[in-house]
């Protein structure tokens, strides 16, 4: 995949997930009354302290997300498998670093790195903040997991939704989609990988012989 169009793309999809921070504390619960069922702004997922998760995307060959965590250390990737890119944000304490695979051979990597916030994620994507609607029960691999609509999440002039299957055992999502809410292309994330624990430190910061910007 070419490297302008891949990271223009990740920067359009994870733009839409810009209304939320990650792990910012408790959110504020907002419950109205909804037809058959209620709507509220408490996410219904719980976000383990020390983690890895990975999803795969049903619709673009190779391209998956993922997300570490250990106590005040995150990471979180997007990239495509056999393309050489993968881009990844990493915020270890308050340093945050933008780290960019070599696309070519005989190229090296690049990193940036700053004080900064660590919004605009794949982390945004796998947990969202918007406003959540339960809307029944499905069998995801074996699991019953609770569904979930998801909406008032807005990219600029576009509302996106999403719907999400939330493993009642571990409180964390199995598979998610996420579409523009008047039509386009509906992608599908199913859940590859889930470990709880501590993370090798070596996750959150710039691989050796990377160089910065």
């Amino acid at each position: 995949m070419n490297r302008a169009f891949f990271v223009g793309f990740v920067a359009r999809v994870m733009g839409c997930f810009f209304a939320g921070a990650f792990l910012t504390g408790a959110v504020a619960a907002e419950v109205v009354e909804a037809g058959a069922g209620k709507k509220s702004t408490r996410p219904p997922y719980e976000v383990p302290q020390q983690f890895a998760v990975e999803f795969v995307n049903h619709h673009l060959r190779g391209m998956f997300v993922a997300a570490f965590s250990d106590v005040n250390k995150r990471r979180a990737e997007w990239g495509q498998r056999g393309a050489g890119d993968t881009v990844t944000w990493i915020r270890n304490g308050s340093v945050c670093y933008h780290v960019f695979m070599p696309s070519k051979p005989g190229e090296r990597g690049t990193y940036t790195s700053g004080m900064g916030s660590f919004h605009n994620t794949p982390l945004n994507l796998i947990f969202p903040v918007g406003t959540w609607e339960k809307i029944g029960t499905e069998k995801v691999g074996g699991v019953l997991a609770d569904k979930y609509r998801l909406t008032n999440i807005r990219n600029q002039h576009k509302n996106i939704v999403g719907t999400y299957w939330i493993d009642p055992a571990t409180r964390v999502p199995i598979r998610f989609t996420v579409a523009p809410e008047k039509g386009g292309r509906r992608n599908v994330f199913e859940r590859t990988r889930f470990e709880i624990g501590p993370q090798a430190d070596v996750l959150f910061r710039p691989p050796a012989g990377y160089v910065r910007k």
